[in-house]
């Protein structure tokens, strides 16, 4: 996670009401790219090694299984517990 996610993150945890910790991120990364790591079992295609060097200062979101992969440069994680498919690695 990269520093300015950090401080996000931490002064969105004053508070419980979630419309404020929304309005705290609204446009933090406005210009910023974002690259999405999802899941599948094409994931194990890629080089993970070179994605983590070549992402390691980039905003980084990850879905699903792809956390347990990618989870040191993940910025922001979305799970679903629906239709949960595991993958062998």
């Amino acid at each position: 996670m990269k520093e300015k996610t950090k401080k996000i993150k931490s002064h969105m945890s004053i508070y419980k009401n979630y419309k404020h910790r929304m309005n705290i991120l609204k446009n933090k990364y406005a210009g910023d790219v974002c690259y999405i790591l999802s899941c599948g079992p094409s994931l194990n295609d890629l080089d993970h090694d070179f994605i983590r060097k070549t992402l390691k200062n980039e905003l980084v979101f990850t879905v699903k299984q792809s956390y347990t992969v990618f989870n040191e440069i993940a910025d922001f994680h979305f799970f679903n517990c629906n239709n949960f498919t595991p993958f062998s690695k």
